[in-house]
Parts: C-alpha cells; sequence; structure tokens
C-alpha cells in the first residue's frame, strides 16, 4: 500500500533479514546447507580502495593494511559480481571432503565456469571440490568420471558410498569451493550414517525440486536437512536464546502444521527461524508463499521516515562488501581472494570462529608465511586469534599436526605464526612452523611473546581459482 520496500518495513519494526545469515550460522548442521547471502539492505555508500605500493610481511596484523585504505562514496546500485558466489556450512554427516575440508567449515562457492574442473578421463578424480545438488540434499565432494555422463562421489577419507550420479538429470552441480574459513578451537567431529555408508541409489533431482505448494517445500527442505520435528524444535530453542526473544521458539506440533498447510506463519519470528533451522532464504520463502519480494514495494523511503537516526551496516568501511580488498596491492591473494564480502560476515564471522566479540585487530594476514603448518592447512591467507588465550597449554593430542597454533610477536617487531609451547620460561616454535627447519627457542616475555592463540583460518581450497 505504501509503496516502500519490504526490506526497509522490516528494518522500520527492528527485523533484519541479515539476521537470518547469523542465525544459520548459530545452528550445528547434520546435513550441508546454504547459507542465506543475499543482500537485502541498500547498496553500500561508501567503497574501499588499497594503494598500489603496499606491502607486507610473511605474517602482520590487518590493521596497518586497513589504515592506507582509500575511501570513497559509491553510488552505484549493483555490485558487480555478487552473484557468482553460494556461500554453504559443511555438515557433519555428509562431510564426504574430510579431511579437506571438516564439519562446520563455512565454504565459499564460485558458479563460474564450473564444469571446466571435472576431470577429462575415466577413472580421474578431479582437483576441485565441488558443491553438488541431488534428491536427498547437498554434499561437497571431489567427483569421478565413471563415462561420458556419469560422475561418482569420492570420499577423501570416511567410508561413505561411492555413488554415481548423471549430471543434470540425478544431480546439479552448484559450483566449486574456492575457500573455506574453518574453526580450529572446536573441531565437530564427522559422522557417517548408515543410509550414507551402503549404497543408494540416486533418484531424479527434478522430483525432488517438485516441492509443490509452501508446506511441501517446507517439508522437503526439513528433510534434506536431517531434522526431526523435535530435534528442530530443540534448536529453534537456541535460536530464542540467543535472540533474547521467546518468539522465536517454535513448538514441534506446530513445525508439524506448517507442512500441512500452504499458508506462512502469522508470526514473522517464526518465519525467521523456519529459515534458520532448514537453511531457506527469506526471498525463496515469500515466493513460495505467493509474495514476490521484489515486487513488495520499490520505493525508498524518505529519511523521516525513521523514527530515530540509526547507524547503516554500510555506513562502516568495513562493511561495504563490493570493494573492500580489491585494489592493486603486492597481496594479489588478498585482494583476489576477498572480493564482494557478503553482509553476513560482518557479524557472524566471530560466531564462525566460536568468539563472543571480534575486531580486525585479530585478524592476521598469513598468505606471504612459508609455514608448514601441515598438509589438511595448506595456502592459509588469514589467521584470527583469540588475544585472551597467551599460555600455551600441553594438549592430550597425539597428532602433531592437531596442536594449537599461536601468533608470536618478536622483541624486533616482526611476527611468527606456528605450533608453540613453553618450557620453563622459554617459548618453543617447533620446526615447519613459519618455514622454520629446527626448534627456535625465545625467552618469554623477554626475546618474544605470545599474542594469542590461533582459533580459525581463512584458507585457499582451489589455487588460482
Amino acid at each position: 500500500m505504501s509503496g516502500f520496500r519490504l526490506r526497509d518495513w522490516l528494518r522500520f519494526f527492528g527485523f533484519s533479514p541479515h539476521e537470518i545469515a547469523r542465525l544459520q550460522l548459530s545452528l550445528p548442521r547434520k546435513r550441508t546447507t546454504l547459507i542465506d547471502a543475499t543482500r537485502y539492505g541498500p547498496p553500500p555508500e561508501l567503497s574501499c580502495f588499497a594503494p598500489s605500493d603496499w606491502s607486507a610481511d610473511r605474517v602482520c596484523p590487518l590493521v596497518p593494511f586497513l589504515r592506507t585504505l582509500n575511501i570513497r562514496r559509491d553510488d552505484s546500485e549493483t555490485l558487480p559480481g555478487a552473484e557468482r558466489y553460494l556461500y554453504a556450512r559443511v555438515g557433519r554427516e555428509d562431510a564426504l571432503a574430510f579431511p579437506d575440508l571438516l564439519p562446520g567449515s563455512l565454504l565459499r562457492i564460485d558458479t563460474t565456469q564450473v564444469e571446466r574442473h571435472l576431470p577429462p578421463r575415466s577413472g580421474q578424480k578431479s582437483d576441485a571440490i565441488f558443491l553438488i545438488e541431488h534428491a536427498r540434499g547437498l554434499v561437497c565432494s571431489r567427483l569421478v568420471r565413471v563415462d561420458q555422463k556419469r560422475f561418482a562421489l569420492h570420499a577423501s577419507d570416511l567410508p561413505y558410498a561411492q555413488v554415481p550420479m548423471e549430471i543434470g538429470r540425478e544431480a546439479k552441480l552448484l559450483g566449486v569451493v574456492n575457500l573455506e574459513l574453518r574453526q580450529l578451537r572446536r573441531l565437530e567431529t564427522p559422522e557417517v550414517p548408515a543410509d550414507l555408508s551402503n549404497f543408494w541409489k540416486p533418484g531424479p533431482l527434478n522430483a525432488a525440486r517438485r516441492a509443490g505448494d509452501l508446506g511441501n517445500w517446507i517439508r522437503t527442505s526439513r528433510i534434506r536437512c536431517g531434522l526431526h520435528f523435535r530435534e528442530a524444535s530443540r534448536q529453534s530453542a537456541h535460536l530464542a536464546e540467543l535472540m533474547q526473544d521467546s518468539r522465536y521458539f517454535v513448538a514441534s506440533g506446530s513445525l508439524s502444521d506448517y507442512e500441512a498447510t500452504a499458508r506462512p506463519p502469522r508470526n514473522i519470528h517464526k518465519l525467521f527461524s523456519l529459515c534458520a533451522l532448514y537453511g531457506l532464504h527469506l526471498e525463496a520463502f515469500l515466493e513460495h508463499a505467493g509474495l514476490p519480494f521484489m515486487q513488495l514495494g520499490r520505493d525508498i523511503p524518505p529519511e523521516n521516515f525513521w523514527p530515530r537516526q540509526t547507524k547503516s551496516l554500510s555506513a562502516n568501511p568495513l562493511a561495504t562488501g563490493s570493494e573492500f580488498l580489491s585494489g592493486r596491492i603486492s597481496l594479489q591473494q588478498l585482494s583476489a581472494q576477498l572480493k564482494e564480502l557478503p553482509s553476513f560476515l560482518v557479524h557472524g564471522v566471530a560466531q564462525q570462529f566460536g568468539l563472543s566479540t571480534m575486531s580486525v585487530h585479530d585478524i592476521f594476514w598469513v598468505g606471504g608465511s612459508p609455514a608448514s603448518f601441515q598438509s589438511r592447512l595448506a595456502r592459509v591467507l588469514f589467521a584470527v586469534v583469540d588475544r585472551r588465550r597467551k599460555r600455551p597449554m600441553p594438549t592430550s593430542q597425539s597428532s602433531a599436526s592437531e596442536q594449537p597454533l599461536y601468533v608470536l610477536l618478536r622483541r624486533d617487531g616482526s611476527f611468527l605464526c606456528g605450533r608453540t609451547t613453553l618450557r620453563n620460561r622459554d617459548l618453543v616454535v617447533h620446526s615447519f612452523s613459519d618455514g622454520l627447519s629446527k626448534p627456535l627457542y625465545l625467552r618469554n616475555r623477554v626475546d618474544a611473546e605470545i599474542i594469542g592463540q590461533v582459533v580459525g583460518i581463512v584458507r585457499e581450497v582451489l589455487p588460482g581459482s
């Protein structure tokens, strides 16, 4: 009736669609699900460009780079390449790419030129890890070519069934995984359910997509997430606690009722919860409910429409997303890998790494380091540091590759990143950390001090993508 955009009405009443992505990241996932990275807000008002002569050490904080950014006003209405990437969370029950990808990791998926990464010969395995949609849901896996039309899912380490599928009829390639945000502090243990370890026959993908009305679509989405009503209801209680609002809780009986009717929930809180529980996009939900999101008003409200001046996320240079790190700099991987950041990362990245709060001071560039962390952590670009953890503690983990990593500040102002232990009053940086060929002994708080423990990393999965 007003002609104003629905996104603005939601903001007016205190509902930000970007909260859905944050809620989706807060839940443990049994099955791989997409994260709603849709930009519901207005286009960025500011863009950031990096100077061409900036350089960095092998390991360095991100803050000095951010201080060199040139901030300009950007009045463009569209985000170039904004639709290029999808974002997905790896489920613990379909971790076919383990140990290359871990359950709980947040992945960036490149949707362009996907088929060029397919293996050309029969029996050959792909180097790339694909995000694949099939009748049972989503999965991240390498592929082995069976014949001209069929490819088999290839489990790297766990005993999943090697199921051949015909691309186009039984499976669809959504994209190639090129970036992983991995938490290192609380690792989820992958599971192989019986229905995925034994051979199963893939069904036609079109049959799975024909969800019919809204109720059937919700039911199909719940089943693909591997959730029962009671389990989904328990997770909604967690959402209500996180949002500090009991209206986000959905009883199991209500979840069943939503699948038996073609009408959406009356309460906007329940709608947000359903999107978070089942990995749904708000725009797609409204489409299935007969309310096309882009047609529900197109006018921008005037400034006096808002009851009070609110601080827009887009006014923050770090939240612009489009041109944030897009300049030509000596850290070519930096500019190439982190274009077009989704808005949900502004608030959701701390949750992804298990931190209550997070700032740019907690992020370190390690892409210029020759560090041999281990084969699973190859091509690391950034390390996220918890500055409260400054004392290396002995762990019971048997594998050296699973020992915690730390960032150290040396007396000369340089930084080190690697596996560190405390022996008496000495910090021992073990070999194969930051290019060291032998252990390095440093006097604690004299030659070096610990900045904090690395609790998360951002790494390339497919080089050159």
